[in-house]
């Protein structure tokens, strides 16, 4: 995995009821909205005995069962989920059939408010098909935590139809919006014209100049590499805090539509962090970030010999 693993302080995580309301929908939306407390309320009582499609997992009752699903539950494995089924088919075009009519269901729910994509990551060695789910509020959206799945039944020529949602509180993505306003068109051109050198460095330099900004080079944390420059000469915090937020703004323009951002919690000395990544990279554990920093940065003053408090901007490409 990578070592650079993002905790992030998302916006929150809660869905309202919408004002035409029925079973399948309230239901839900009790289990999705209890998904961040990672089923706090809907973990019942443990389920004993072998389970062939988990081994090796902890498994427990989920207290609310969702209409048309033949059983829920919550699943304690490498991760956590609750794991609705909703039958057995006999041929795949049933299957996809129902698989359709969950997802439109689901979607409802969020007033249409969400976004589909079939995906292959995550895949396990029986699933045939695999729709992922994000709920997509305002501007942005949250990690896909909701998946249909299509499995095909070990030993029986049958098609599992199976809902998953994900435990934990999901990241929010702000998206970037079209006629971004551009403070610095040579910060702008140089990172949309060096991002896949800055993004695959080259020997122990700097692989690109980034006008404004000093090289600090090339660094490893773990199985992460990170090329690093400085901006730095800020002697308060608000001149310091416009230069990070332009900078923001600068950033999201040099990558347009193909990236989204979100929002880093930080620790001493940062004050502010932002990342960016590739929309396609959202679901891989090994992802091209890059990452702009406003941190605390003391200064010796020369001419009465005494550290002053100071500001720099900090931006990286991590891969």
């Amino acid at each position: 995995m990578c070592t650079y693993c993002l905790q992030v302080a998302a916006q929150d995580f809660f869905v309202d009821l919408p004002k035409k309301k029925d079973d399948f929908t309230l239901d839900f939306l009790s289990i999705i909205n209890d998904a961040p407390f990672r089923f706090l309320h809907l973990k019942g009582k443990p389920v004993t005995g072998i389970d062939s499609m988990h081994l090796r997992a902890k498994m427990y009752q989920a207290k609310i069962v969702l209409p048309a699903a033949v059983s829920g539950r919550v699943i304690q494995d490498s991760s956590l989920y609750a794991e609705y089924l909703f039958g057995d088919f006999t041929s795949m075009e049933d299957a996809e059939a129902g698989m359709i009519n969950l997802t439109t269901r689901i979607s409802k729910v969020f007033n249409r408010k969400v976004l589909m994509r079939n995906s292959e990551v995550g895949m396990g060695p029986n699933t045939l098909k695999q729709t992922r789910i994000a709920w997509s509020p305002n501007s942005g959206f949250f990690h896909y935590n909701m998946t249909v799945l299509i499995n095909r039944v070990i030993h029986k020529e049958l098609y599992r139809l199976e809902l998953r949602i994900d435990g934990g509180k999901p990241r929010y993505y702000n998206r970037v919006m079209r006629n971004e306003p551009i403070g610095s068109f040579v910060l702008v051109n140089s990172i949309r014209n060096n991002l896949s050198v800055l993004q695959d460095g080259y020997g122990s330099g700097c692989p690109a100049e980034v006008p404004s900004f000093d090289c600090k080079g090339i660094t490893m944390r773990g199985d992460t590499t990170f090329v690093t420059y400085m901006k730095s000469g800020f002697d308060d915090f608000p001149n310091a805090k416009t230069e990070f937020d332009a900078s923001v703004t600068n950033i999201r323009t040099s990558l347009g539509g193909e990236y989204v951002y979100y929002t880093i919690p930080c620790k001493s000395p940062q004050l502010k962090c932002t990342a960016f990544i590739s929309y396609d990279d959202i679901e891989r554990t090994k992802r091209k970030t890059i990452l702009i920093t406003l941190v605390e940065h003391p200064q010796a003053d020369q001419a009465t010999q005494q550290v002053k408090k100071g500001y720099a901007l900090e931006l990286s490409f991590a891969y």
